[in-house]
């Protein structure tokens, strides 16, 4: 009697078998398990790993070297610049990556380095939840969010994008993409761009004629079309014969021209804004040698002008060999 007791206690007791206890505790919603599978492909994120090596984590991974023209093909426009873009799976979860040029320490080589990053996944009828989940993850996280922007997609419902700027170098967003898709994205990048300013005018107003020649390209000079030629031509004449004067502007002039030479000989000819590409291949990789050599001139004699800064910017890609879609003195004549 006694030994029926005690094996019955338990029941008696209410006391439930360690499976059953387990089975009985509700699963997170739909909407709780996208926010939960978005935050963490953000934090395992690789940043700034080169390329190669993150490629050789993912071998099944999808990638496309940056083509001339084709900047922003794909299912999303990518801040500019990208060399790599890769798009994976992981799971239920569309990811992609991008990767940027970046200069090596201490004047090495400069490489390409994963500063983007975006997950995508859906919860039809959840999205909203989700999406509230996210922002709440983000924000603690991150810190509070510097603005807010809403978006609407026709006559769908439109939800807040959440977006943060934690530090001048890195950019979180997530948003409603479609109405039953969320996604989160983000831009870990320290990428130089030009500083502010302008010509200092001077007295001498026919150096002030020169340059503006120079920068409309010489159009309508002498019955010609304007041409990058004839800013190479005009530019390194000037600089033999006027040396110290306007040297930044002129030696910046020149190598923009050079870039541009080599960037056109770099087209596909796909969107027909340069429709025959051949036409510039015949010294193109001179000019990108000359172009260099310009932007490393120029850094060296005018290292805190805004032009040095947009000429590191442009060797980035220069010494990779990467296009940069330099356009500014191309004449549309085949010059």
């Amino acid at each position: 009697m006694n030994r029926f007791l005690v094996l019955c206690l338990p029941l008696l007791l209410g006391v439930q078998e360690p499976s059953k206890v387990a089975s009985s505790q509700p699963l997170p919603s739909p909407g709780i398990q996208l926010a939960s599978s978005l935050d963490e492909g953000l934090q395992r994120s690789d940043w700034g790993r080169p390329y190669p090596d993150w490629l050789a984590l993912h071998p099944g991974a999808r990638c496309q070297e940056f083509r001339a023209g084709r900047h922003n093909s794909g299912p999303r426009r990518l801040p500019d610049g990208w060399c790599y873009r890769c798009s994976f799976q992981e799971g239920e979860i569309a990811a992609e990556v991008a990767f940027y040029p970046e200069a090596g320490a201490d004047g090495g080589s400069p490489s390409c380095r994963l500063r983007y990053a975006a997950f995508e996944g859906q919860a039809p009828n959840h999205v909203a939840n989700a999406y509230e989940e996210l922002k709440g993850r983000l924000t603690s996280r991150y810190g509070k969010s510097e603005r807010k922007d809403w978006r609407s997609f026709g006559t769908s419902n439109a939800f807040a994008g959440l977006i943060l700027w934690p530090t001048p170098a890195q950019e979180v967003r997530a948003f409603v993409w479609r109405p039953d898709t969320l996604m989160v994205e983000a831009l870990h990048a320290n990428l130089l761009k030009p500083a502010e300013g302008g010509i200092p005018l001077q007295e001498d107003w026919s150096d002030e004629a020169f340059l503006a020649l120079q920068d409309d390209g010489w159009a309508g000079q002498d019955g010609q079309e304007g041409c990058f030629r004839q800013v190479i031509e005009h530019g390194e004449s000037f600089l033999k014969e006027r040396p110290g004067t306007r040297t930044a502007q002129v030696l910046f002039d020149v190598a923009q021209a050079y870039e541009t030479w080599w960037s056109l000989s770099r087209d596909t000819g796909e969107d027909g804004i340069v429709p025959e590409p051949a036409l510039f291949e015949p010294g193109a990789d001179r000019a990108r040698a000359a172009a260099i050599a310009g932007y490393e001139r120029l850094i060296q004699v005018e290292p805190e002008s805004w032009q040095a800064a947009t000429a590191r910017h442009q060797l980035l890609y220069l010494r990779l060999g990467i296009d940069t879609r330099q356009r500014r003195f191309y004449c549309f004549s085949g010059c």
